[in-house]
């Protein structure tokens, strides 16, 4: 784990969030976050990118990536990416 600081996330590693019984991923992308919403018509990968200014100001707080957000577990990254 990187920790709950976006400060120190770089492109690839993965944002975790707790909503309860399930857990969700976003991928740090840099300027941007990308994460998986599910399909809404036969030819739509249900993948989404929101920068972190416009997931900062969602009204759905749970996927917010701040310390003070109890759903944000924090950032890890892969090892084989820091090598």
């Amino acid at each position: 784990m990187i920790g709950r600081d976006l400060a120190q996330a770089r492109p690839g590693d993965l944002m975790f969030f707790d909503q309860g019984d399930d857990q969700h991923l976003m991928i740090w992308m840099g300027r941007y976050i990308a994460y998986h919403t599910g399909t809404t018509t036969p030819t739509d990968n249900g993948m989404r990118s929101a920068s972190l200014q416009q997931l900062m100001t969602w009204k759905d707080t749970r996927w917010i990536p701040d310390a003070a957000n109890p759903n944000f577990i924090g950032v890890y990254r892969l090892n084989f990416l820091s090598q």
